[in-house]
């Protein structure tokens, strides 16, 4: 399994702030909901950190391990009690919960399959539960629980087309740098001082999904990183990701330095800041709880910074109606 992105969730969850709330007041409905929410954000965060299976031992394994997942939350299930105030509500829970019964039934099937290396039998069945799946989301859908449209586990027909090339901006480092001598430099920089943690294994919580951006952007933001000596003397660890919606289009894309040191060198964010901005004017911006800059290239590209504890923060997107979304989308599964 791919390491996890380790940039500290109360970020995320302070940039989410804007947008959660309420009147504090609950229904036995609306609790009911949320326990139910609970039990498939489990399920959907297990099956989330499968591996994609490319051979029938894969498969049955995956099976098997998602099988036990719908168990586990079938039991949880079955300790709740419906609210029966709401007719239409209880009888699209009550179908909710049997179609779960029903894909663990054929997932233990493909598990089975894949056993006895039955590969018609396992596309016949991982069709089966593809239809199952897209029955459940729809009742998800009824009852207003989008937690509970569970992700797939297999891919009934295998993808065969190459992913949507992002149109973001590469990193690139400026030709010529400002001398910035006014901070204190107290240790030398290594080339190993920070690792790039992939973010491929980050579970999509909405509409959109993640990849991780092109090799050579994330080392242009960690060569703009160490352009601080404040900053490149510090050890940590680099990742990024790149927020595409539905259709595989750019949302936007995040990159985030989380220094060994909390907090960050005093004066690291001004040292840093003429690097990533080209010295364009910045106005504020509050992400949820989280203040920052943004600008504007000519072209429309939107940029926010953000630096707070031990982090730097860097989001882009291709216009700026998209840059809160792509850093909500971001702090949303990291929060998780």
């Amino acid at each position: 399994m791919n390491k996890r992105m380790l940039v500290p969730a109360s970020i995320a969850v302070s940039m989410l702030a804007a947008s959660c709330g309420g009147d504090g007041s609950s229904t036995n409905s609306e609790t009911f909901s949320d326990q139910l929410a609970s039990v498939c954000r489990t399920i959907d965060r297990g099956i989330g950190g499968l591996d994609d299976a490319t051979s029938l031992g894969e498969i049955r394994g995956n099976a098997s391990d998602a099988s036990a997942l719908y168990e586990d939350g079938l039991n949880e299930l079955k300790k709740l009690k419906i609210p029966t105030n709401d007719r239409a509500f209880e009888a699209d829970v009550k179908d909710l919960i049997a179609s779960f019964e029903d894909q663990l039934d054929t997932l233990d099937a493909i598990a089975k399959a894949a056993k006895e290396s039955d590969q018609e039998a396992v596309d016949t069945r991982i069709s089966t539960l593809t239809d199952q799946a897209a029955e459940s989301n729809d009742l998800a859908d009824s009852i207003d629980i989008s937690r509970c449209q569970i992700d797939a586990v297999f891919d009934a027909t295998p993808a065969t087309t190459e992913p949507v090339p992002l149109t973001l901006p590469i990193v690139t480092v400026p030709d010529d740098t400002v001398p910035l001598d006014t901070f204190p430099i107290d240790t030398t920089p290594t080339e190993s001082n920070k690792v790039v943690v992939s973010s491929s294994d980050m579970v999509p919580l909405g509409d959109y999904t993640f990849s991780d951006p092109p090799v050579d952007a994330t080392d242009g933001f960690h060569e703009l990183v160490d352009l601080s000596p404040l900053l490149a003397a510090q050890s940590g660890r680099i990742t990024g990701v790149d927020v595409l919606d539905l259709n595989g289009q750019p949302m936007g894309r995040v990159f985030a330095f989380e220094s060994d040191v909390d907090p960050l060198p005093p004066g690291s964010l001004e040292e840093v800041t003429p690097f990533l901005t080209g010295d364009i004017p910045t106005t504020p911006l509050t992400v949820g709880t989280q203040s920052g800059v943004s600008w504007s290239d000519p072209d429309g590209t939107s940029y926010f910074l953000l630096g707070t504890n031990n982090v730097l923060l860097w989001a882009l997107s291709p216009t700026a109606d998209l840059l809160v979304p792509a850093l909500q989308a971001w702090g949303e599964s990291i929060s998780q």
